[in-house]
């Protein structure tokens, strides 16, 4: 049986799950306190059909060799530039974010828990990459009359000024980019995918590990579920 088949087959355990993910809830609940206008989990939007039906599937992080939307110039540029300065190349990582609502484009958005130790990146003032760059090239062929655009000086001088004005994030404050809806990219060795109201379901279920229990609390507190 492969790997990806083993981790699918098997039957989801709460007490499990929330040890598995520890290390993804510290660095959640140690974000700062979370109002009703945070959003203390990450979506991911995924057109896998092979899971869109399983409340919850878990899965080996993946690089990806190519863009799905975006231009492979400002793909290359981008991991270029990253890897030359932080070593990491995060445009090929797991795209998630706080919002729930702009993984709608992307497919069937599920909530990602990484497991064990992971990596993140994100450039704060930055919801989507894509997005942003389109606007700035917009901005400099319509607002500066600029005939063509070098997408690769403009991607890189984008990241250098955002270094510059300490607005690239590798593995801190990820609180700002929860709360404000960042994009996140995670990297890791696997993530749990489960669909927001088959977790709820499971926290609404009696729990016995005393020693899970924080987080057990914590997990609930978000939901709005009392115990």
């Amino acid at each position: 049986m492969k790997l990806q088949q083993l981790f699918e087959s098997e039957e989801f355990n709460l007490s499990k799950f929330i040890e598995e993910v520890r290390p993804f809830l510290d660095v959640c609940m140690n974000a700062g306190s979370m109002t009703d206008q945070s959003r203390p989990f990450l979506y991911h939007g995924s057109y896998d059909l092979a899971a869109a039906s399983k409340p919850f599937t878990k899965k080996q992080f993946s690089l990806r060799a190519k863009p799905r939307d975006s231009s492979v110039e400002a793909f290359n540029a981008a991991n270029e530039w990253t890897k030359q300065n932080y070593g990491i190349e995060p445009r090929r990582w797991l795209f998630t974010t706080s919002v729930r609502s702009t993984t709608g484009s992307y497919g069937e958005a599920r909530m990602i828990f990484p497991i064990g130790n992971f990596d993140y990146f994100y450039i704060s003032e930055i919801e989507d990459f894509q997005i942003y760059m389109r606007d700035h090239y917009d901005e400099l062929r319509i607002g500066r009359g600029y005939e063509s655009v070098n997408v690769q000086n403009e991607v890189k001088y984008i990241l250098t000024g955002a270094k510059k004005h300490n607005q690239v994030k590798h593995n801190k404050e990820i609180g700002i980019a929860l709360k404000h809806g960042y994009e996140i990219m995670l990297n890791g060795g696997s993530f749990y995918a489960l669909m927001q109201p088959f977790l709820y379901e499971q926290l609404t279920k009696p729990f016995f590990n005393p020693r899970l229990n924080e987080y057990h609390e914590w997990l609930c507190a978000q939901f709005g579920i009392n115990q």
